[in-house]
């Protein structure tokens, strides 16, 4: 099988026309050869993570220590230069051929409470219940788009039909989980933010390709309890932030503005184990 050319580009800065022709040209090569050295390693079992696309050598490196805890092997290939950085996509390769955000989790406890955590499917009334409880009473529903009194939480169940100003808002969210700038939350994931509450930081911060949402890590377990399984994070910079499930339930949540960067951990660096 070999790849396609699907790998998202990592810039977003401004250029002029000529050095935006010079620089597109240079990663349209380079992503057609680092391709082509993708299909050549596929033969000794390597595959690319093509789901997250080109990356900053920098991004690359938070996640590749991710990658070597799991006992998989990685090896970044060259794309282009931004900025006196490399931009690049990795390449992975695992024994036992579990894609990598896969192999990333860690087994579960044995205790019934991590047992009863396993993703099992929600009905829309069910993730409805979920969230009226975590918000308590004043939760306003315009057809299955539910706003929190605070106005910070918004569920939009995957089968609201809007009819007031909200439309444009669930619009943009389902727009967000499919755009550019996206993540997930696994099981790894959501033992991240847990932690990172632990050591004291209150805001995870989101970042694709230098593009950066912060939100709360208070707000965030709110979601996490909200919708269950494996979650699609999407966002614009420093914009509200769309969580989606598997079942295609969706909450917005608020961007946290200001935050002092003391309390502040990346999600990148939070799944890494890093808070300092």
């Amino acid at each position: 099988m070999g790849y396609k050319r699907k790998a998202k580009s990592s810039y977003r800065q401004k250029l002029s026309p000529a050095a935006h022709s010079q620089f597109r040209g240079d990663f349209e090569k380079g992503v057609d050869a680092a391709l082509a050295r993708a299909a050549e390693l596929q033969k000794d079992g390597w595959e690319i993570d093509l789901a997250r696309g080109t990356l900053m050598e920098s991004q690359a490196k938070n996640i590749q220590k991710a990658y070597k805890q799991a006992g998989i092997q990685t090896q970044m290939l060259p794309v282009a230069t931004w900025q006196n950085e490399p931009v690049v996509l990795m390449a992975y390769k695992n024994g036992n051929g579990i894609p990598p955000m896969s192999a990333l989790k860690t087994p579960a406890p044995k205790t019934p409470k991590a047992r009863a955590s396993k993703f099992t499917p929600s009905t829309p009334e069910e993730v409805q219940q979920r969230f009226e409880k975590i918000c308590g009473r004043g939760v306003t529903n315009d057809n299955g788009f539910l706003m929190d009194p605070g106005r910070v939480l918004a569920l939009v169940r995957r089968d609201a039909a809007p009819t007031g100003s909200v439309k444009s808002t669930m619009d943009m969210g389902r727009k967000f989980v499919n755009g550019s700038y996206r993540d997930f939350i696994d099981a790894v994931g959501r033992k991240a933010i847990i932690q990172a509450e632990k050591t004291g930081k209150q805001v995870i911060q989101f970042e694709y390709s230098g593009v950066t949402t912060d939100v709360s890590v208070k707000h965030l377990k709110r979601i996490l309890r909200t919708l269950s399984g494996r979650l699609t994070v999407g966002w614009e910079k420093d914009s509200v932030a769309a969580f989606a499930s598997q079942e295609g339930d969706m909450v917005l949540l608020a961007p946290s503005i200001d935050s002092d960067p003391r309390v502040v951990v990346t999600y990148n660096n939070a799944r890494a184990g890093k808070f300092s």
